[in-house]
Parts: structure tokens; sequence; C-alpha cells
């Protein structure tokens, strides 16, 4: 599992069509859409523990996506993504700690 598609990135065509073009996900696609403070806390709390000077969402090509269900399957696995050190960082940190956590995949 890479995560789950939290943005999607478009660009318009010539003739004014817009496209998918990536699946964005992660705190810093998701994080600028929470209204408020909330949202304002949350990308500042991505930005600051996150280890790039500039961080951007996790950018998934739509070139890698081979299938659309109920779960988007992808020709790379998740290591070969890159970009994923915060999330990593934070699923091994944060969301292994939560009461509860071991049991996610059962």
């Amino acid at each position: 599992m890479a995560g789950k598609v939290d943005d999607v990135e478009l660009d318009e065509r010539r003739d004014g069509a817009l496209v998918v073009t990536a699946l964005l996900t992660g705190p810093g696609a998701w994080g600028a859409r929470l209204p408020g403070w909330l949202g304002r806390a949350v990308l500042a709390v991505w930005r600051r523990l996150h280890q790039g000077e500039n961080p951007e969402p996790v950018r998934i090509a739509v070139g890698l996506v081979t299938e659309i269900g109920s779960a988007v399957r992808l020709s790379v696995v998740r290591d070969e993504l890159g970009n994923q050190n915060f999330e990593q960082w934070a699923e091994e940190r944060i969301i292994t700690k939560l009461p509860g956590a071991s049991h996610a995949g059962e």
C-alpha cells in the first residue's frame, strides 16, 4: 500500500479538456483543503517535520496506474515511488504507537 489518493493533478489540453496527470497523497495534498486553523496547522507541522526544504505532496504519475477500482493499483512498489520519507517517519513514530494500530491489517 502506497497511501490514499488525497487529490489529483490536472492539466488542461489545448482543446480545453482536463486530463489527470498525477495522483497526490499525504498531508501536503489534503492539508490545504482543511478549513481555517486546522489546515494551516496540518501543513505547518508537515513542513516542519518533513526532511525536504520545500516539500511537495507525494506525486504518483498517472502512467504508473495499472488499475482503478476500490483500490488503485500501481506498476511499482511503494519504495520505488520516492518522496515517502515523511509518511514512513509518521508511520514508524506515530501510527504504530496508536492503540489498535497493530490490528489494522486484520
